[in-house]
C-alpha cells in the first residue's frame, strides 16, 4: 500500500505516487498494440527542413499531417501509406538540422483539437 510520508513542516511526500505515475506512463509509452501511424519529431521551426519533408511524403503519395508543437513539429504519417524508404530521408534531414528530426517511438504525440474534428483524419473512418 503506498502512503503519503509526513516530512515535518513541509507536509506530505508523495513521491511514492509520482514513482507509481512515472512507471505507469513509462508501460503505456511500451506498450504495443498495431501502430496505425509514424511519428516523426521535428525538433525545430525551420521552415526549409519541414518544407522538404513535405514535399518528399507528397511526391510519394505518403499520407501525413503535421502538428506544430513548442519545439517544432510532429509529422504524423500514415503507416500503410509509406511504399519507400523514407529512413533515409529522416537522416539527411537530421544531419542537416542544428537539432534532430527522429522517428518518435515512445508512442506519445500530442493531439490536437482538429483531430477530433471531421475535417481533420489521418485514418479512415472505420478505423477511428
Amino acid at each position: 500500500m503506498l502512503v503519503a510520508h509526513n516530512h515535518g513542516k513541509n507536509g506530505p511526500s508523495f513521491e511514492s505516487w509520482w514513482k507509481l505515475e512515472r512507471h505507469l506512463m513509462n508501460c503505456v509509452q511500451c506498450s504495443k498494440s498495431r501502430r496505425l501511424i509514424v511519428d516523426i519529431d521535428i525538433d525545430t521551426h525551420d521552415p526549409v527542413i519541414l518544407g522538404e519533408f513535405k514535399v518528399f511524403l507528397a511526391s510519394n503519395n505518403i499520407t501525413f499531417n503535421v502538428i506544430k508543437t513548442q519545439g517544432g513539429y510532429h509529422v504524423l504519417i500514415r503507416k500503410e501509406t509509406i511504399k519507400t524508404n523514407i529512413f533515409s530521408k529522416i537522416q539527411e534531414l537530421d544531419s542537416r538540422c542544428e537539432k534532430e528530426v527522429i522517428i518518435n517511438k515512445n508512442g506519445m504525440v500530442p493531439v490536437p483539437v482538429p483531430f477530433r474534428q471531421e475535417s481533420w483524419s489521418l485514418f479512415p473512418k472505420d478505423v477511428v
